[in-house]
C-alpha cells in the first residue's frame, strides 16, 4: 500500500488544478472561464456541466461560513447575464431557461453554512465538495480527491396559495388594485399559450411553459418582474397608467422574443 500525507494548497494552485482537471470533480464538467470581474469581486471559476447548465464555482482553502453568501453574489451576476454567457460560449449550447448551479469547494464546511444551503430556492441546485490534497511517498506524486457533501433535506412546509380576490384585497391603493387586475386580464388575452399559475405570494405568468413574468401584490403598488430588452430580470412597481403601459409593452416584446427563440 502506498504511503501518503494530506497537504495544503494555495488557492491559486487549487484553482489552476481544478481548471485543468474538472472531470475529477464531476464527470462531464467542463471549464469555461475564471476570475471574471463582477460588482462583488472576481468569480473564481465558471463551468458548464454535462446537462448544458452553467455552474458557478466558489473555492476556498480554509473553512469559511460566508462563502455561500459570496457565491450567491456571483450567482446573481451570472443568472442576470445568462443570455450573454450563452452567446459567448455558444459551442457549449448552454441552457438559458434553467438556473445556473452553485458549486462550493473547500477542505471542510461549517454546520452554519451547510444549514444555510437548505433554505435556498429549491430550483437552485447547490453542490458541496470537500477536497483533500494528497501527496504520495516516496514517489513524490500527488492528487486531489473531491468528496460530495450531502445537504440535509429541509422541512416540508405545506403551502396554501391565496386566491386572486385575497391577493387583490391586500393592495390598499385603489388605482394599483385596478391596474393589478387589469394586467392579468390583458396578459391572458395576448395568447392562448399563456397560463397563470399560483405561487405563494402572487401569480406566475408563463408562455409555453416558460416564466414570462411574476405578479406580486404590495400594499401600495403591484410588483411585476420580467426580462428587460437586455435579457436581464427587472422588478417594476406599477401604480400609474404610464408604468402599466410600459410593463405591458415589455411583456408583449418578450412574447415575440420567445416565439422567435
Amino acid at each position: 500500500m502506498l504511503e501518503y500525507t494530506r497537504a495544503e494548497l494555495a488557492e491559486r494552485e487549487l484553482e489552476d488544478r481544478i481548471r485543468r482537471h474538472p472531470h475529477l470533480i464531476e464527470p462531464g464538467l467542463q471549464y469555461l472561464e475564471h476570475q471574471r470581474q463582477t460588482s462583488s469581486g472576481r468569480l473564481d471559476v465558471l463551468f458548464v456541466d454535462s446537462n448544458q447548465t452553467l455552474v458557478v464555482a466558489e473555492l476556498k482553502v480554509i473553512e469559511d461560513s460566508y462563502m455561500l453568501i459570496q457565491a450567491l453574489d456571483y450567482f446573481d451576476f451570472v443568472a442576470d447575464k445568462i443570455e450573454g454567457f450563452a452567446r459567448l460560449h455558444a459551442n457549449h449550447q448552454i441552457e438559458v431557461e434553467r438556473y445556473p448551479r452553485l458549486m462550493l469547494i473547500a477542505p471542510s464546511f461549517t454546520p452554519v453554512m451547510i444549514n444555510r444551503c437548505r433554505w435556498l430556492n429549491p430550483d437552485i441546485q447547490v453542490s458541496l465538495f470537500v477536497y483533500q490534497y494528497i501527496k504520495f511517498q516516496p514517489q513524490e506524486e500527488d492528487t486531489l480527491v473531491f468528496i460530495p457533501q450531502e445537504i440535509a433535506v429541509r422541512p416540508i412546509i405545506l403551502k396554501q396559495t391565496a386566491d386572486l380576490s385575497k391577493l387583490l384585497d391586500y393592495i390598499e391603493d385603489e388605482t394599483s388594485r385596478t391596474l393589478a387586475k387589469c394586467f392579468l386580464d390583458e396578459v391572458k388575452k395576448l395568447s392562448s399559450e399563456i397560463t397563470i399559475d399560483p405561487i405563494q405570494w402572487g401569480k406566475s405568468v408563463k408562455f409555453r411553459g416558460s416564466v414570462l413574468c411574476h405578479w406580486e401584490p404590495r400594499q401600495a403598488f403591484i410588483r411585476i418582474s420580467t426580462l428587460n430588452d437586455h435579457g436581464e430580470w427587472n422588478a417594476t412597481k406599477i401604480s400609474t397608467d404610464e408604468k402599466y403601459k410600459e410593463i405591458v409593452d415589455q411583456v408583449k416584446r418578450n412574447i415575440e422574443w420567445y416565439k422567435k427563440g
